[in-house]
């Protein structure tokens, strides 16, 4: 048996979304699921949104749930299971962010009337008025959050700057691309280097922020980032201008410390890692190569699906052999056990007291 998951420095792997459109043909995932109604129908399209029910986490754990039917399934098809990389994972769920299928998609209709009521105060009725961003930055969500940043920053902002939810601002974009005769918003997605986003939140965000979520789990979709960077109104300190590579290389930051995942509970994770039997093959701390390794646990909804892929099938076959069930997870479980093995990371970090003499 080999390590739940051969992943060094988790957190330093942003994805990409163009990448994950190739990965997913790549990998063979194509071969069941659809993407935009392109490709086969056996299982779920997943390039298309679906609400905001579903979840990082739940993806996580519904492919955990039901891998080894997947696995089955492609024996019968001749297929030989996918082993997609770390690398590969974040790209994946990179491109299911921007497939938005973490979150609905935004209504024309209803951005239209949102526009007239909530932006003719500065801006143009809708009714054929021109796009107020090119088609090109409403198919960007980063430079699209970038603009909504530095317009709060600005001195306009303190003027009528109305305040809008995530599904609002879904809406006014939507329709905002309308007007430039496009169908169906379909945005990229493409962070920044998270050691680059680092210094630039150490530079122009720590004075307010410091990110350490204090609930657990906040899902976070584009859209909800975007809403929060349209309603950063400044207080009495003037907020600084981020250009588009600087809020490029932040959205990588925040997407390499999980800031659009799930945050769960450590101490329920445990619990989780015990009650699942988890323990039967893995603990923390032995020699033995299948336990848990502190510098390569999974840490994210995407290192959890690279590591069931990678390692699942010797899993399933020592679980058999071993006459217990596959483990099931709920997406609550499933994002107490990453946090909970994303801790033993840092735990195994600790520099290790000197013996006694």
């Amino acid at each position: 048996m080999v390590s739940l998951l051969a992943l060094s420095a988790a957190a330093q792997v942003p994805g990409d979304a163009r990448r994950g459109a190739e990965a997913f043909r790549a990998q063979g995932c194509i071969a069941c699921h659809g993407v935009r109604g392109e490709g086969a129908k056996a299982a779920p399209d997943l390039g298309l949104p679906t609400g905001r029910t579903w979840e990082p986490a739940q993806m996580a754990a519904r492919m955990w749930n039901q891998a080894p039917e997947m696995w089955i399934t492609m024996r019968q098809m001749g297929m030989a299971p996918p082993r997609p990389s770390a690398q590969d994972a974040a790209d994946l769920f990179a491109y299911f962010f921007q497939a938005r299928h973490f979150q609905g998609a935004g209504n024309a209709e209803r951005g239209r009337r949102l526009t007239d009521r909530r932006c003719a105060g500065c801006h143009a009725p809708s009714g054929g008025a021109s796009p107020a961003f090119s088609p090109a930055v409403l198919e960007d969500p980063i430079a699209l959050a970038g603009r909504f940043w530095n317009h709060a920053a600005g001195p306009e902002s303190s003027v009528n700057h109305a305040r809008l939810s995530a599904r609002e601002l879904s809406d006014i974009v939507e329709h905002t691309y309308s007007l430039a005769g496009g169908g169906p918003l379909q945005p990229a997605f493409s962070p920044g280097a998270p050691q680059a986003g680092l210094a630039v939140f150490r530079a122009k965000c720590s004075a307010c922020h410091q990110y350490a979520p204090a609930n657990p789990y906040p899902t976070r979709s584009l859209a909800d980032f975007q809403a929060a960077m349209w309603n950063h109104v400044p207080g009495k300190e003037p907020l600084p201008a981020l250009s588009g590579e600087e809020m490029r290389a932040v959205v990588g930051y925040l997407w390499s410390r999980h800031y659009f995942d799930e945050c769960g509970s450590v101490e329920n994770g445990r619990r989780v890692f015990t009650q699942k039997r988890c323990t039967t093959c893995h603990a923390y701390g032995s020699a033995d190569p299948a336990r848990l390794d502190g510098h390569t646990v999974p840490q994210a909804s995407w290192s959890m699906v690279q590591a069931v892929w990678e390692h699942g099938p010797a899993m399933a076959a020592r679980i058999e052999r071993d006459g217990f069930s596959w483990p099931r997870f709920e997406a609550r479980e499933m994002a107490d056990l990453i946090s909970y093995l994303a801790s033993l990371r840092w735990l195994r970090a600790r520099p290790s007291p000197s013996p006694k003499r």
